[in-house]
């Protein structure tokens, strides 16, 4: 396997559309790395510059130490799984699974014997025989996968591979690709907008938005330490709760609301505007040890072992998070506070940079 340096990479697309914008990423050999970011961020086409699929603008690739940038698709050591998994119609799965390494003048005993490999990995020993369309959504993607697998590529590519199934096979999906990767031990890049998936099969994520990665690092650490305000909105769901306001001498004073907030700042927090982000797990409702302000309950969505609480806080739409059993209705006036140390603290500006 290798690992994959990407230097100042930029892709544009004419003058007016850059949807890789001088992207610096180093991913370990044997590294499973998600690309995460809403659509149109540039995720899919820093995989297609990868894979030789696209020509960079500008920059360099490196796969194994080699700059890789006038290397042919064929020749740079990676296999790439789409969305779409396309397999031939005619052809059994042995023949799809096999067709890549086949092509290459591999020799019959050796094609078998790595479809046989590919084929045992995924439990698709007994479909081998079959056709694509005997075949689920699921089982389709799995021989997509092992087509991948029987290249024996340096790097994996995985685009979005699990969006066109259901949530079950999704999950069942997902635990496979984390086994294969424990198995293979292969330097991985996965591109996806579902914080699940990225969240539970990323060693690192890296947050992508207008081509420009906002963060890079493990999971635990983009959730609790986002390092702007937009990762902090688009990782968790429900999404992170804002509020603007201004600091100044150590109190937040939310815009427009003609109150007071006493939380503890960090010590850096510079006074001036600010956007206060709590995510929706450390509002606590009529807890009477934190009361901070009080609201009317616009919604109440109950989801089995947790319950959606959506509320006005302070002139702007909140949710929190509170257990089941939580007698909560709507209309009701409740009673809000932040857990103690759970706030986050954003510039009001362009960059909603992370203060402290």
């Amino acid at each position: 396997m290798a690992g994959v340096r990407l230097e100042s990479l930029t892709k544009s697309f004419g003058p007016a559309v850059t949807a890789v914008d001088r992207l610096d990423l180093d991913v370990a050999d044997g590294e499973f790395l998600v690309l995460l970011g809403p659509s149109g961020c540039g995720k899919t086409t820093t995989l297609r510059l990868i894979a030789g699929l696209e020509t960079a603008s500008t920059g360099r690739i490196h796969i194994g130490g080699r700059c890789v940038n006038d290397v042919a698709p064929a020749d740079r050591g990676v296999a790439m799984v789409f969305q779409d998994h396309v397999l031939f119609p005619h052809m059994t799965v042995r023949d799809n699974i096999g067709f890549a390494v086949k092509m290459r003048g591999l020799g019959k005993s050796e094609v078998k014997r790595r479809v046989d490999h590919a084929a045992a990995l995924l439990s698709l020993d007994e479909c081998l025989s079959r056709q694509p369309r005997e075949l689920s959504g699921g089982q389709q993607q799995r021989v997509a996968l092992a087509a991948a697998i029987v290249t024996q590529p340096q790097v994996f590519l995985f685009d979005e591979p699990l969006s066109n199934l259901d949530a079950a096979l999704r999950v069942q999906a997902r635990t496979e690709i984390a086994r294969l990767h424990r198995e293979l031990k292969a330097t991985t890049l996965y591109v996806t907008h579902d914080q699940t998936e990225a969240m539970t099969l990323g060693d690192r994520i890296a947050v992508m938005n207008q081509g420009v990665v906002q963060q890079v690092a493990v999971p635990l650490n983009v959730y609790r330490r986002p390092a702007n305000q937009f990762v902090a909105g688009f990782i968790g769901a429900p999404a992170m709760n804002f509020v603007t306001g201004t600091v100044d001498n150590g109190v937040f004073r939310p815009c427009g609301a003609g109150e007071e907030i006493e939380i503890a700042l960090p010590s850096e927090t510079p006074a001036g505007s600010v956007v206060l982000g709590v995510r929706p797990e450390d509002v606590l409702v009529n807890d009477p040890s934190v009361r901070m302000a009080r609201s009317t309950v616009d919604l109440v969505e109950r989801l089995g072992e947790q319950t959606l609480v959506h509320f006005e806080l302070l002139g702007s739409h909140c949710v929190a998070r509170v257990d089941a059993a939580r007698d909560v209705a709507v209309a009701s006036i409740i009673e809000i506070g932040f857990r103690a140390g759970a706030c986050h603290f954003f510039a009001n500006d362009a960059t909603g940079v992370r203060l402290g």
